[in-house]
């Protein structure tokens, strides 16, 4: 499965009830299939609810 990490900003990780620090944000690995467009901002074809299933990227660094 291929996919695309995306990191959450303050106002997706505030209303997923993320609580996390981090100096880097949170990212999550979103299936491409579930992405329908890519700019600035990544608009998705699910639900903004089905974001807390998705794993969280793990960090390189």
């Amino acid at each position: 499965m291929v996919v695309i990490g995306v990191t959450l900003n303050a106002q997706s990780k505030k209303a997923l009830g993320i609580k996390k620090l981090s100096l880097t944000g949170v990212t999550l690995s979103i299936p491409i299939a579930h992405v329908d467009k890519v700019g600035d901002m990544v608009t998705l074809r699910i639900d903004f609810d089905h974001l807390k299933d998705l794993p969280e990227r793990k960090s390189l660094l």
